[in-house]
This record gives structure tokens, C-alpha cells and sequence, in this order.
């Protein structure tokens, strides 16, 4: 289609990430309200916990992503304290690739596309 065609030559998603974030979401509800209480009635903390102890199976197929990131520049797996950093241009590599790239000052281009940015212009993205 035109715009899927569009969408491919400018790089951007066909679907909105929003609104593919608000229907899994919305899949997801009734699997994730019986784990609370079931949570409610053991325990279990919310916050003790790294990863839901359920599949949800009505995600399988098309909501399938993969839940780790690995940077493309150091192929280091994101952690904690080497976060995801969303830059200017929408690319996203390792904190720590970002502390490198600046050879003078903070400003750096994207390793991906000619993009000029500085530093305090990216914003971490939490896992």
C-alpha cells in the first residue's frame, strides 16, 4: 500500500508504537488482573519481581518483542546502569556508547545517520 510504502522509505513504523502499546495492553488486562490477585492472596511483591511469573498467551504472534536490548554499536546487552539512550534522531544505542562518541566537548553525530546532537540532548529510556 501507499502508505506502507511511505512509512519504509522515511523509516518510520507503519503502526503508531502508542497504539500498538495500548492494544497489547488491552489483550494483556485480564491475564494481568488475575495475577493481581493472585499476588494479593501469597506472598509475592510487585516489586520483587524482575519478570511476570505468567505467559500471556493472547500476545503471542503479533505483540511477540523481544524484551532485551542490545546496542548496536558495542553489542553490549543494556543493564541498569548502561540504560538505552534515546538520541535526537530517534536512534537508540547504550549509554555508554553515547560517553564515547564525543571526541571534543558533547556533541556528537548519530553513528547511524549524519544527525548533529549533544549529550544533554538524548534521554534515557528505562527498561
Amino acid at each position: 500500500t501507499v502508505t506502507a510504502d511511505g512509512c519504509r522509505v522515511v523509516g518510520l513504523p507503519r503502526e503508531s508504537h502508542l497504539g500498538v502499546a495500548f492494544a497489547a495492553g488491552m489483550l494483556a488486562l485480564p491475564t494481568l488482573y488475575k495475577m493481581q490477585s493472585v499476588v494479593k492472596s501469597s506472598s509475592l511483591d510487585w516489586n520483587t519481581i524482575d519478570e511476570l511469573p505468567v505467559q500471556i498467551e493472547s500476545l503471542e504472534g503479533h505483540f511477540a518483542f523481544h524484551s532485551i536490548f542490545s546496542c548496536p554499536l558495542s553489542r553490549e546487552q543494556a543493564t541498569p546502569d548502561n540504560p538505552p539512550v534515546l538520541l535526537k534522531c530517534g536512534h537508540v544505542i547504550c549509554l555508554a556508547s553515547v560517553r564515547r562518541i564525543p571526541k571534543r566537548g558533547s556533541a556528537f553525530k548519530c553513528p547511524t545517520c549524519p544527525t548533529e546532537q549533544e549529550v544533554a540532548e538524548t534521554r534515557v529510556l528505562y527498561l
